[in-house]
């Protein structure tokens, strides 16, 4: 039988993956002050993001390589990235942990050995 579960390890690079596609084609919006990611509200490029990650797929692209060429789990990638996104930057006047756990969660992620040039759509 084949090993099912996936490591924590994966699930960060899938997540990861899947936080940069939703910033490069606008469905997530990174706030410049708290330095976290959040939905952009924006409908209309969710397939726009669909489509760049399969792309990325098709190219063999590294930033996408944790998926394995499974176009259907980076789909599922990006919708749960893009339903677990806070829709408002928090605010902060005091610094208290569920702010600061909410601000590291969707800090802007970087994906190691992801190329700087991404598919224009």
């Amino acid at each position: 039988m084949a090993e099912t579960r996936e490591t924590g390890t994966e699930q960060d690079e899938r997540h990861v993956a899947a936080v940069q596609i939703g910033l490069e084609v606008g469905l997530l919006e990174k706030c410049e002050v708290h330095g976290c990611v959040y939905d952009a509200m924006n409908d209309f490029v969710l397939d726009d993001a669909f489509r760049c990650g399969e792309e990325l797929v098709t190219q063999n692209d590294p930033a996408v390589a944790v998926f394995q060429g499974n176009r259907r789990r980076l789909r599922h990638a990006i919708e749960d990235v893009r339903s677990g996104c806070p829709i408002a930057v928090p605010t902060v006047t005091t610094r208290n942990a569920r702010t600061d756990r909410v601000a590291n969660r969707w800090s802007v992620p970087q994906i190691a050995g992801a190329r700087a040039s991404r598919p224009q759509l």
